[in-house]
């Protein structure tokens, strides 16, 4: 790759669309479309610093009506020459304008390589860059806060303090070895020791890279419990589709079935599964081991029970073998039973109602009905309590990924280095070289200090267009 280069990707998911967006980025990326302007059309928009205009393309023998957008440097995302050209979203279109551009000297954008550039001229840190992939990736409401938190610079501004606090005692230390000779100290040994420990307690308290992980798969939620529930009506009821097929004949649910639900906070994967219950021959038995690996695989695990019938031992044992942060009981069919509410119920509390007998004490459990809907906005609320993830970082204003956790993980333990040196009376000089070795570690959140591959291994994972 070369930062000369004007490159150009499509920018705009892949599918039909009412509008596609094809972006060039580099120091020909207006000439490159001026070429492509139908004969007639005034050009003199491609020299302004940012522009909006419409306009006729010419793309493999066709004529494309176009919107473009022109961004000059250095008011752009990626500081050079911009132009985005929005057409009208058909494939073959999009790809008739990409390379038509490669034609007239762009070359096709790497993985990542817009942010990449981004960040190469100083429009973004490196956290900043990776927050741009979370925002890409985000699951769920409080995921996109958390991320636009960090692209706004909350993990920067915590490696740019610490790094403030860390050069300042660089400077103490190492001038005090400067000025040595002349009797001079301009820090003691037990005063850089109290402020390397502090400074390493603060790093240590940052938030555990909870949420730091790119997810690429929505939250699975598998339904499980006894044939004839009503696991595959509640599903339905879930969805207000009828997606699975429901039918008072027990065990009519042989595979798993899945679809998307959205629940605002975030989408999820519903998956219904086949009844608890001996198998009674090979589809049986093999449609219970595809149940049973849909729950293991499952974020949250809805153990659905028939609140009109006892509670079957085998099912009361399904319940106890998942943990309770990944289980939620849900007593359906409340309207053959009388006296239930749709607000969260704990069945150690007030005597339980019919068929929620043997349920774990310690776990809640929610009254609904597939039938009349009583109790399925509750239900989704509580899912979506349960698996939403990144509302303590957001909140904090920090998104530590492993490899944030890492570096400042490093700086602790250089820092409890040269505590000990100063303490020890190891020497000034080594306390002053762990302190460098702290300074660096922060400063590879932010980029300010690059290994050979990091940018490599961060920017590989990004779209193209991105």
């Amino acid at each position: 790759m070369s930062a000369h280069d004007t490159i150009v990707a499509a920018s705009s998911a892949a599918g039909p669309a009412a509008r596609g967006i094809v972006r060039l980025s580099g120091p020909h990326s207006a000439s490159i479309v001026r070429a492509m302007l139908a004969p007639g059309q005034d050009a003199s928009f491609l020299a302004r610093a940012y522009h909006a205009a419409d306009a006729l393309l010419l793309a493999e023998g066709m004529t494309i009506p176009a919107r473009l957008y022109v961004m000059l440097a250095p008011a752009s995302y990626t500081r050079e020459d911009i132009v985005e050209v929005h057409a009208p979203g058909a494939a073959p279109i999009l790809r008739a304008l990409i390379d038509a551009m490669l034609r007239l000297g762009a070359r096709p954008a790497q993985p990542g390589e817009f942010t990449r550039r981004a960040f190469l001229n100083g429009r973004l840190d490196l956290a900043q860059a990776e927050a741009v992939q979370r925002i890409i990736h985000a699951r769920s409401e409080a995921e996109m806060r958390a991320a636009l938190s960090a692209l706004r610079g909350g993990v920067s501004t915590l490696a740019r303090r610490l790094s403030g606090h860390i050069t300042r005692l660089c400077v103490e230390v190492e001038a005090g070895l400067d000025f040595s000779d002349q009797d001079i100290e301009f820090i003691t040994p037990a005063d850089l020791a109290a402020r390397c420990r502090d400074l390493a307690a603060e790093i240590r308290r940052a938030p555990a890279p909870t949420a730091g992980a790119i997810h690429t798969r929505l939250p699975r939620v598998a339904l499980r419990g006894e044939v004839n529930a009503g696991k595959s009506s509640l599903f339905n009821a879930l969805l207000d589709a009828d997606r699975a097929l429901v039918s008072p004949v027990p065990g009519v649910t042989r595979d798993t079935v899945e679809a998307d639900l959205d629940l605002g906070p975030l989408t999820i994967r519903l998956i219904d599964t086949a009844g608890l219950r001996p198998p009674a021959g090979d589809i049986e038995a093999e449609a219970l081991t595809r149940s049973g690996q849909a729950q293991a695989e499952a974020d949250l695990v809805l153990f659905v029970v028939d609140s009109s019938s006892p509670l079957a031992p085998d099912v009361q044992a399904a319940i106890e073998s998942v943990p309770p942060a990944r289980r939620l009981v849900v007593l359906n069919k409340s309207d053959l039973v009388s006296g239930t509410s749709a607000a969260p119920a704990t069945c150690g509390g007030s005597p339980p109602p019919a068929g929620s007998q043997g349920i774990p004490e310690t776990t809640g459990a929610l009254h609904v009905s597939a039938i009349t809907g009583h109790g399925l906005d509750e239900l989704k609320r509580q899912i979506a309590r349960r698996l939403a993830t990144g509302a303590n970082l957001a909140e904090e204003g920090l998104l530590l990924n492993a490899r944030h956790a890492h570096a400042l993980h490093r700086a602790a333990e250089a820092l409890d280095r040269a505590a000990t040196a100063a303490q020890d009376g190891l020497g000034m000089d080594l306390a002053a070289a762990d302190l460098r070795d702290a300074l660096d570690a922060v400063g590879e959140i932010t980029g300010r200090v690059q290994p050979a591959d990091i940018l490599d291994r961060i920017f590989s994972g990004f779209c193209v267009g991105k």
